[in-house]
């Protein structure tokens, strides 16, 4: 049995303390998010326990009399996970991280290393440096998440560590990329996508043989932020920060955010969407994940789409890239099936591993009362992590039609239709898989996958959606 771990954030000072609880005036604020994640996290670790374990006495402690000591505890109850996985034991300092920037080597790289907004054909990845902001600090850190990397705990007292993970230096054997992606939003074919304003320092294997992607959300703009400014501010990076560690501790699989970085550096947003924009603070979150290649990075192959006549920007090079990622996918994150040497096999049985992982992770935020808010096929992992946080929300009481995403109008991406939306999706992978994947063959893994669907108590919602029910893959039912 794995000893007990603890949940454990840092506030760098009582400014920054203070800094997470902006008066923001609006139904986003920070304070009711952060209490709605917490009170989740705990009743979900109740119930799924049983009991209670011992907790530290004082089970909440806040301190601001000094650095070392402003840590707040919650009590982590294991999962499976946890109780399999070994915490790296060799720690590293900042200028030693042992990177291995893998993707660089799998994958085509864009010839052309200047950052500008473009069409990338022919390649997935392209070098981007990440833009410098003024005066980066750090307001908060995830020890759990650091342990990951390895990083020394004494290394984010120093100095330079908001530096290196605001992007204003490059940590020493780095390479900062950003990918090219497409993808389907809200139905339709969009086209190129990629990361507008993620850009990754790169993969490293720790001291346990894991390997760990560090990606810099609001690092600044990229080849792929179209009319973007490629920054994030610190409400929505607070929130993406919070609940990608509080949706890891609820026993989710997710990407994982390592830092919470602020900055002098202003942007221009409009909060509210109501004609009233406003200055606001740059600020950068780090994602950690295995990878970050997603359902859309399949579909830059894409041929013209007949409804919105887009297509991806390396179509008729499928060729040329496909074999490349899909090498690059199974060799590093599915090795069993990366075994199997007939191409047709292979792809099939990933193509059945990540429609499982999915219908996983789709049952688990609906046992949370999570929702998504924004389920494209480019927020979709193909590791079957919870991804790309941004208009999320959690049901504060039970209610199958919520929308946490105000631009969702139809209700395309509410709770009750996540399960279907996630099968839909993966019917556009098998479509992206069609180069080496017969479509008779990808419906009949799908067809695994049964999702079938029951009236609600007030019978059909106003979409024309019923809701939707998880079924005999995993032995869960979700009904009202």
């Amino acid at each position: 049995m794995a000893s007990d771990r603890v949940c454990t954030f840092r506030l760098v000072s009582l400014e920054s303390y203070l800094v997470l609880f902006p008066s923001f005036g609006c139904e986003w604020c920070c304070e009711y998010m952060m209490r709605t994640i917490f009170a989740f996290m705990l009743k979900n670790l109740f119930q799924r326990h049983a009991y209670i374990r011992s907790l530290e006495s004082p089970r909440k402690q806040i301190s601001f009399s000094s650095y070392p000591h402003n840590t707040i505890h919650i009590q982590k109850m294991e999962t499976t996970q946890d109780m399999t996985r070994v915490i790296p034991s060799e720690k590293y300092t900042l200028d030693r991280l042992p990177f291995d920037n893998c993707v660089i080597k799998d994958l085509p790289n864009d010839p052309q290393t200047k950052n500008y907004v473009r069409a990338v054909r022919g390649a997935i990845v392209s070098i981007t440096p990440p833009t410098p902001c003024v005066n980066p600090r750090l307001v908060s850190f995830s020890v759990p998440a650091l342990d990951l990397l390895g990083i020394d705990p004494s290394e984010v007292a120093k100095p330079e560590f908001a530096e290196y993970f605001s992007g204003n230096k490059i940590l020493p054997g780095s390479t900062p990329i950003s990918l090219c992606y497409c993808g389907h939003q809200f139905g339709n074919f969009a086209g190129q996508l990629g990361d507008g304003r993620a850009i990754s320092l790169g993969d490293l294997i720790n001291s346990t043989g894991e390997r760990w992607e560090i990606q810099l959300k609001g690092a600044g703009p990229t080849p792929y932020s179209r009319q973007a400014d490629g920054r994030a501010v610190l409400r929505s990076s607070i929130r993406e920060f919070l609940c990608s560690e509080a949706m890891f501790h609820l026993g989710i699989a997710t990407t994982r955010a390592g830092t919470l970085i602020t900055s002098d550096s202003l942007v221009v947003r409009d909060i509210l969407y109501d004609g009233h924009p406003r200055q606001e603070a740059v600020s950068i979150v780090s994602r950690i994940a295995p990878s970050f290649i997603r359902f859309g990075s399949f579909e830059i192959f894409k041929p013209m789409d007949p409804m919105t006549g887009r297509e991806g920007p390396s179509v008729g090079l499928g060729v040329k890239l496909f074999i490349p990622l899909l090498n690059h996918v199974t060799s590093r994150f599915y090795p069993d099936i990366h075994a199997i040497e007939d191409h047709e096999e292979r792809i099939a049985k990933l193509y059945a591993e990540i429609c499982t992982r999915t219908a996983k992770v789709v049952a688990d935020w609906q046992c949370v009362g999570f929702c998504h808010g924004v389920l494209n096929t480019d927020n979709m992992s193909i590791l079957g992590l919870t991804i790309d946080y941004g208009p999320f929300g959690f049901m504060d009481t039970f209610n199958p039609e919520y929308i946490c995403n105000r631009s969702d109008e139809h209700g395309r991406y509410s709770y009750q239709a996540q399960p279907e939306i996630c099968r839909w999706n993966l019917e556009k992978l098998g479509e992206a898989f069609r180069m080496l994947l017969p479509q008779s063959d990808a419906q009949k893994i799908l067809g695994r996958l049964q999702v079938s669907h029951t009236s609600s108590s007030s019978g059909v919602s106003s979409d024309g959606l019923r809701t939707p029910v998880v079924g005999s893959l995993l032995g869960i039912r979700i009904s009202t």
